[in-house]
């Protein structure tokens, strides 16, 4: 599949390990978040150098991790992963401090955050983006040499003539709630994802149904968003028995036919033996639907439609989708910016900025089936069929 961060089999991976994974593909978010009024260091009144001995790029990056609770719920925190990148475009030794403030509303310590360097970074192509200068040789910083109550910092880095250095590290954003603009609707970043369903008896055989979901990802914004990926995936049986080397299906339905219809200049791919999570928690297998990757001009939309017809094999039961939505936008920050000083002039130049995610979570929309009576409904609305088996934590 060419989706580039992969949600398949999250829940077998984190009872395998006892971790949590990165979901994808990898999801983001209602930026009118206001940063700004975070507080900021302390290092203002410093003198400003705005010379081009530095070349800047900072980059926050969402991800989406799974939390199950004792009672078998899941949950979907939010991770920023940030990063600072700094180049010596120069040719002489430069000395460089990097202070990046946190919103202190925002500190949450758990597996995911705080982490560091080769545990806090994710790989990008910058020269994709950016007119990046030349880089002889580049590392990855590792723990800050001070925490504060409001931020890291890292001190005295030295980086000769075309040098550069990482300096990443994850934090708590928020959670997955956040995502869900109203009902039917998300948003990821700059972009809605419009989720349309409907099912109903099927005119011929009555004892089929008919279900579609139509999802529409529209572009809200004046960016354009690069590299998109998203994932449709709709569960058919789910693991309701836990075993690592035997686990127990739950069949819901019988798959009669399914097709995918998308524009005529990307194609969509249609799987019918794929393993995700399904809304609830659940690991489970069913169908998977996603398009090429593709770019979304300003205000610009992308449709694709799923329909399917299918037996059900259980009176009552829940098929409850979920997606992955991964992109990449050029614009305004996420997270308060670095403050930098080089050969200790605080840096007032240019700085290069990308946002992006890599998220899996569920659609918040779901298809009841009751003893005959069917229904698009929110999960909240019914008392669920079926509840996740809980994974005990490794040493737990």
């Amino acid at each position: 599949m060419s989706l580039e961060v992969s949600i398949k089999r999250r829940a077998l991976s984190r009872a395998l390990s006892a971790k949590t994974w990165i979901a994808f593909v990898t999801l983001c978010v209602w930026f009118s978040l206001a940063y700004s009024s975070c507080q900021q260091p302390t290092s203002a009144n410093q003198p400003v150098s705005s010379d081009s001995s530095i070349y800047v790029i900072e980059r926050d990056h969402l991800s989406v991790f799974a939390d199950q609770a004792s009672t078998g719920v899941y949950s979907f925190p939010v991770v920023n992963f940030h990063e600072t990148f700094l180049i010596n475009n120069s040719t002489s030794p430069v000395s460089c401090n990097v202070e990046s403030p946190l919103p202190d509303t925002l500190k949450r310590e758990s597996i995911q955050s705080p982490l560091f360097g080769k545990f806090a970074y994710i790989t990008v192509e910058y020269p994709d983006y950016f007119d990046v200068p030349n880089v002889s040789h580049d590392s990855l910083a590792d723990k800050p040499s001070v925490t504060t109550a409001d931020s890291y910092i890292w001190k005295d880095m030295k980086l000769g003539p075309s040098n550069g250095i990482h300096l990443a590290y994850s934090s708590y954003y928020g959670e997955e709630s956040m995502f869900a603009k109203n009902f039917g609707t998300n948003h990821f970043l700059n972009m809605d994802v419009i989720s349309d369903y409907s099912i109903q008896k099927d005119s011929i055989n009555p004892n089929y149904l008919n279900v579609e979901i139509k999802q529409t990802l529209q572009n809200t914004s004046a960016d354009t968003i690069f590299r998109i990926g998203f994932l449709l995936f709709v569960p058919r049986e789910l693991m309701t028995k836990f075993d690592l080397y035997q686990p127990e299906y739950t069949a819901l339905y019988d798959l009669v036919s399914d097709t995918v219809i998308s524009p005529l200049d990307n194609k969509c791919y249609l799987y019918n033996n794929s393993h995700q999570n399904d809304g609830f928690g659940f690991f489970a297998g069913g169908q998977e639907m996603h398009p090429a990757l593709f770019v979304l001009p300003p205000y610009q939309s992308y449709q694709f439609v799923f329909k399917m017809t299918i037996e059900p094999l259980l009176a009552k039961f829940e098929i409850y989708p979920s997606y992955a939505a991964n992109m990449t936008i050029k614009g305004n920050p996420v997270w308060p910016s670095s403050i930098i000083t080089i050969n200790g002039k605080k840096y007032d130049g240019q700085v290069h900025y990308l946002r992006q995610c890599s998220l899996g979570m569920p659609t918040y929309i779901l298809f009841s089936i009751d003893n005959g009576t069917f229904k698009v409904v929110s999960p909240n609305d019914i008392v669920p069929t079926f509840v996740p088996p809980y994974i005990k934590p490794e040493g737990g």
